[in-house]
């Protein structure tokens, strides 16, 4: 029943995308719906995030969107040998549980998460039609020790595709953020199990794709929309999972040799100093980078230290 329901609110968006001005009567005939339960499905979408008024008998779009093909997604992919199935949700929990739930590699892509999560047990907000909720699940033939600095592979696919796209002033932000000028447009939250042999990631990717600004109010720290024109979300996708097997590729073979200067290039915190929160405590130090493990260089006292990403917090500082 609820599968059913969720076709129908996904015939509606669809029509609604490809006639962001529609008459009612329109709508309705054209997919078989009568006024009053178009009207309530259109209620539904809005309280998902889609930006949309009915006034009179007309429907508007104010925040247009696009369509994600998973199709023509998983077509492209597969031309570069990437053998995943591209498994795409309407509306679901979490893609990050759904790649949990999966027993095969495989993408998975929604248009609406109502539990989607991010880091520090925080909810990543993803209003429908509006950003970009991925996950994708990954084996290593190598043990959990390995996968230390993976988040850095992950941002650095992020920073080149947006620069792919002509994305301008794309900044990292150790562990896991991209950031633009106006705050953050992307994140990421890695899940990993296995043992000291074999392991399994499920990478999850949010990107603030075309939030309204007023969502963001509920956000306790500043982000923003990416800045691309012309772009669509399927394509965006696409490149971003050929960028991230890709670079993982490079991973496995080279560890961050050579991934570690695209991160540096883009690293907002760079030779700056920086507050280091841990738990209760606060400390202040200049901001050195990350080695070849992904780890966190601070300087502090004249000494150079390391941090893991689950152990400290990074902050601005007007030192």
């Amino acid at each position: 029943m609820v599968d059913q329901q969720n076709q129908e609110l996904e015939q509606v968006f669809n029509y609604l995308c490809r006639n962001p001005v529609s008459c009612i009567d329109d709508i309705s005939s054209h997919l078989n719906l009568s006024n009053k339960k178009l009207t309530t499905m259109i209620q539904v979408l809005q309280s998902k995030g889609l930006n949309i008024e009915i006034v009179g008998n007309k429907t508007h779009l104010i925040t247009e969107t696009d369509i994600i093909d998973s199709n023509f997604i998983e077509k492209q992919i597969r031309k570069q040998g990437i053998n995943k199935k591209v498994d795409y949700h309407f509306i679901t929990e979490s893609t990050n549980l759904l790649a949990q739930n999966n027993k095969q590699d495989a993408i998975f892509i929604s248009n609406y998460q109502s539990q989607g999560k991010g880091r520090q047990a925080k909810k990543w907000l993803s209003p429908l039609g509006q950003s970009i909720a991925l996950s994708l699940s990954h084996r290593f033939n190598n043990g959990l020790q390995k996968l230390s600095g993976l988040n850095i592979v992950i941002g650095v696919s992020i920073a080149e595709t947006l620069n792919h796209f002509g994305g301008q002033n794309i900044g990292l932000k150790w562990p896991n953020d991209v950031i633009g000028l106006k705050g953050k447009m992307a994140g990421i939250l890695i899940e990993a199990t296995g043992n000291s042999k074999q392991c399994k990631a499920i990478i999850g990717i949010g990107v603030n794709w075309s939030i309204q600004p007023e969502l963001f109010q509920s956000v306790d720290q500043a982000c923003s929309n990416i800045d691309l024109s012309d772009v669509s979300r399927t394509d965006f996708i696409t490149k971003l999972i050929s960028n991230i097997h890709g670079f993982i590729d490079e991973f496995n073979h080279n560890g961050l040799k050579k991934i570690q200067s695209i991160w540096a290039s883009h690293d907002i915190y760079m030779n700056k100093y920086i507050n280091l929160l841990q738990g209760s405590s606060i400390q202040t130090g200049k901001y050195k980078g990350i080695n070849n493990d992904g780890l966190l260089l601070v300087e502090i006292g004249g000494d150079l230290k390391t941090f893991a990403s689950g152990e400290v917090s990074i902050r601005a500082t007007t030192h």
